[in-house]
């Protein structure tokens, strides 16, 4: 990416290390426990309170693990044989440098992070995006696409005191430092296609790097593609960039049967080109033609970004145009620089042909961090306008979307005290959920309504704890089984749709308490709401189900919980007052399920929800 728009890319080779860090240690994220780890298998499940006594000292609480953790921090440890866990990084290599360390010499055989890539860790059915649907009956965006990348940026450090995005192995010291907010995102509704910051590497250590599994997991389970990049920083070596598009001793591009075994072994699905490093032949660029021609042949997903030109230097364009259109032609995708206006726009829809939709306009989300509230870039709706002139959606161009975490990030990095867990979760929550039902564009408060609502709800069972991932504290069935700062992505529910949030209500998430996970799900109203209020789509055309609400209604109003058949017919039940204790209330029925929320809403309500299950 086009360093100078960045006001901190000057710290862009802590991005390498950022790209080498995050997570492979599947499930955690900076506890503030100790504990003592087990040789026995990690369960499935991953999250009761028999993995807490079997992993831990036998009771959960302050002083103990997150559940289920302390066994694969141990075993990670002894099999890397370090305090630090790193994923596959590699530079490309060539038929003349098949050292290890590079994508020619790479094998499945050698790689000790492929079995974290695996049951139980990353269940089978997440190795592929599941089913997702558009509900476009409900809002049918000018938009049709968004691509988000990841972004971590922090200065580098191998003392994990100085770096709280460094992460520890050692049982014994988790908790000496936060986990990164920015790790546990949660804008998956609002994203079609997801670009790994773990990717985003540089000298010395490689230029392609491997989505951790936690990425890998939350955005197929959210019916997302995600995709890896080829990385070549401008201040990197030319010989790697050039490297990647050597040929064998048969004259065939080598790459392009390793980029998809190591896509097949690790269970992402494509690639996304970064060449921002110049100097290299028209050859080597003719060469990047076919290596993603053959990528896209083989079923990946293949996105270029706008910096290398035909004649092998840098010129970014910020827009597609006829000096780099054949980019587009021999991928899946073509990523505007970002300093475009309405003119390029214009430009990139003439020069698609019938492709504009795949042509993403690279927008910058690192809005001003005194922003108060945070809320999309301008030039989100001047896509949005733009397209709205076109007759036909074909004609319309995508949103490509850099640093899609930077709401949890910005002010918050030496910010003294730490915001808590709720401070950045609002500015997450602001940033990009759907506050307004109906999605309205022209009053548009989050990014969420800017886009056409989609759902992976399509069939049962379904369940969800309204867990984002993280929390000040540790929930069981409604009581606390480990307390402090925690952070997890492969806890993640799939989130609600829309946060309604206006004047009269305000619907929201809630760390205070929880039923399952570290957050809740809470609404409240002062003088009562008469309309329905959304929380999750569904696509479901014929069940005989049961809906269970558990809940806890500490305020003095009542509200009902409804289910909305496709037609918009809806069963309520009612969500009485309980006080301070946790309750269940059901709904049995036959038919289409299309949307949950609440309704009938009561002064003086305040709900929380606690889960939503929905069995046959």
């Amino acid at each position: 990416m086009k360093k100078r728009l960045f006001s901190s890319w000057k710290r862009e080779r802590s991005v390498m290390v950022i790209a080498i860090f995050l997570f492979l240690i599947l499930p955690f994220f900076q506890l503030n426990y100790g504990a003592r780890a087990n040789a026995q298998v990690l369960d499935s499940d991953r999250d009761s309170i028999e993995d807490a006594q079997e992993y831990s000292s036998g009771n959960p609480g302050s002083n103990n693990l997150f559940p289920g953790h302390a066994k694969m921090l141990q075993s990670m440890m002894d099999t890397v044989g370090s305090n630090y866990v790193f994923s596959t990084v590699l530079i490309p290599g060539s038929p003349s440098n098949t050292g290890d360390g590079t994508l020619y010499g790479w094998t499945a055989d050698n790689d000790q992070t492929v079995k974290y890539y695996q049951e139980p860790y990353l269940p089978e059915e997440y190795w592929k995006p599941v089913n997702r649907t558009s509900r476009s009956d409900i809002f049918s965006s000018s938009v049709p696409r968004v691509l988000g990348i990841m972004n971590y940026d922090v200065d580098s450090s191998t003392d994990i005191h100085a770096n709280p995005m460094m992460i520890t192995t050692d049982p014994t010291r988790i908790g000496e430092t936060y986990y990164d907010d920015r790790a546990i995102f949660g804008g998956w509704n609002f994203i079609d296609i997801y670009i790994s910051g773990i990717s985003w590497c540089e000298g010395p250590f490689g230029a392609i790097s491997i989505p951790t599994p936690q990425e890998i997991l939350a955005a197929h389970k959210n019916g997302i593609p995600v995709l890896s990049s080829a990385f070549f920083m401008p201040s990197g070596p030319v010989s790697w960039e050039s490297d990647l598009v050597t040929k064998d001793s048969q004259g065939n591009l080598w790459a392009i049967d390793k980029m998809v075994e190591l896509a097949n072994t690790f269970h992402f699905d494509g690639w996304f080109f970064n060449c921002e490093t110049g100097g290299v032949s028209s050859d080597d660029v003719s060469n990047y033609e076919n290596l993603m021609e053959g990528l896209k042949s083989k079923g990946m997903i293949v996105v270029w970004y706008d910096s290398l030109n035909t004649s092998g230097s840098i010129s970014y364009q910020n827009e597609l145009n006829s000096s780099n259109e054949v980019f587009l032609k021999n991928s899946s995708g073509f990523f505007a620089n970002y300093s475009w206006g309405d003119g390029n726009l214009d430009t990139s829809r003439n020069t698609a042909g019938d492709r504009p939709n795949d042509v993403y306009m690279g927008v910058n989300a690192w809005v001003e961090a005194s922003k108060s509230p945070l809320s999309p870039p301008g030039q989100i709706p001047e896509l949005y306008n733009n397209n709205s002139g076109q007759k036909e959606q074909k004609n319309q161009l995508s949103l490509g979307l850099w640093a899609i975490s930077w709401p949890a990030e910005c002010g918050s990095w030496g910010q003294n005290p730490r915001p808590t867990v709720d401070e950045l979760q609002q500015r997450f929550q602001t940033f990009w959920w759907s506050k307004q039902y109906p999605n309205n564009p022209n009053s548009a408060q989050g990014i969420g309504d800017y886009v056409t609502p989609k759902t992976t709800i399509t069939g049962l069972p379904f369940t969800t704890n309204f867990n984002i991932g993280k929390g000040e504290n540790y929930y069981t069935n409604g009581s606390i089984t480990a307390t402090g700062r925690w952070g997890n992505l492969t806890e993640q529910d799939i989130l609600p749709d829309y946060l309604i949030n206006n004047s009269s209500i305000q619907v929201g998430f809630d760390f205070t308490d929880a039923w399952n996970g570290g957050s809740c799900l809470a609404i409240s109203s002062s003088g009562g709401y008469s309309q329905d209020v959304p929380i999750y789509l569904a696509a479901i055309d014929d069940a005989t189900y049961t809906v269970e609400v558990t809940y806890k209604n500490v305020g003095s109003g009542s509200l009902n919980f409804y289910v909305k058949d496709k037609d918009g017919n809806k069963q309520t039940v009612q969500l009485s007052v309980t006080g301070d204790n946790w309750t269940t209330a059901k709904i049995s029925g036959t038919g289409s399920i299309y949307e949950m929320g609440v309704s009938e809403v009561s002064a003086n309500s305040n709900l929380k929800i606690g889960a939503i299950e929905i069995s046959e």
